[in-house]
């Protein structure tokens, strides 16, 4: 009896390995996104970073929250993600906009000011929690 050796791959072992390179590539796509979220989250706390600056400074000037963004005569402050920046007494809105990815879009994140009883700004930043998690958040954000 004559046995002719087979050579090369089974359709098993191909549909395997297809597989395990679709498991890969589904990974890499949900970092890839999220990366992209928090790039995009970023440019608010960019855009806000002057904002802070100009209420702390109020504040350590006059002992009080600045009441609008006309107290602090600052520009409005908008980006390519970023549709609107609003502040309130020291508290700080980032409206993120159309041009943000879908799962960012119309979300908002607010950046605190509060006084430590020292006379100095401490800031604590909340997301809302339905559009904007945490995860999105930069690490600098508590």
């Amino acid at each position: 009896m004559n046995l002719i050796k087979k050579t090369g791959f089974t359709l098993i072992e191909m549909m395997i390995a297809l597989a395990i390179v679709g498991i890969f590539a589904s990974m890499a796509v949900t970092s890839y996104m999220t990366h992209n979220i928090r790039h995009q989250v970023a440019e608010g706390f960019k855009l806000a970073g002057g904002i802070q600056t100009a209420i702390s400074q109020y504040y350590v000037r006059g002992w009080s929250m600045p009441a609008d963004m006309d107290a602090l005569r600052l520009p409005p402050a908008t980006g390519e993600y970023v549709a609107n920046i609003d502040q309130a007494h020291g508290t700080i809105t980032i409206t993120y906009g159309n041009n943000a990815m879908s799962r960012i879009a119309n979300g908002k994140v607010t950046l605190k000011a509060t006084d430590n009883n020292n006379g100095n700004v401490i800031w604590s930043c909340t997301p809302d929690g339905t559009i904007i998690v945490k995860e999105y958040l930069p690490s600098s954000c508590n």
